[in-house]
């Protein structure tokens, strides 16, 4: 099945509610020791997950049972200068 015909038939993943205005999800990251928060946005539309910083971007597509998520980071407008694969699998 094509990503295209299982974006239309499948569930939108769960998740917390959108900012109206900006139809993202506003999150809080501590990524270090320092204690430095940092903000991230996320917008899921189906299958497709992105969410980036000031810095960085990711973009990863669900598979079609929504156990994996396979995508990578990339900088952004040339502020970041670190880019990888990253994939999520779902464990029970």
């Amino acid at each position: 099945m094509s990503k295209s015909a299982a974006n239309e038939t499948a569930p939108e993943p769960p998740g917390p509610d959108p900012v109206p205005a900006s139809q993202t999800f506003p999150a809080s990251v501590y990524s270090d020791l320092s204690g430095v928060v940092l903000p991230y946005h996320w917008d899921v539309q189906g299958y497709t997950v992105t969410h980036w910083t000031d810095t960085h971007s990711y973009t990863g597509i669900f598979s079609d049972d929504g156990r994996t998520l396979t995508g990578g980071w990339s900088p952004i407008d040339g502020k970041g200068d670190v880019a990888y694969d990253a994939v999520m699998t779902r464990l029970d």
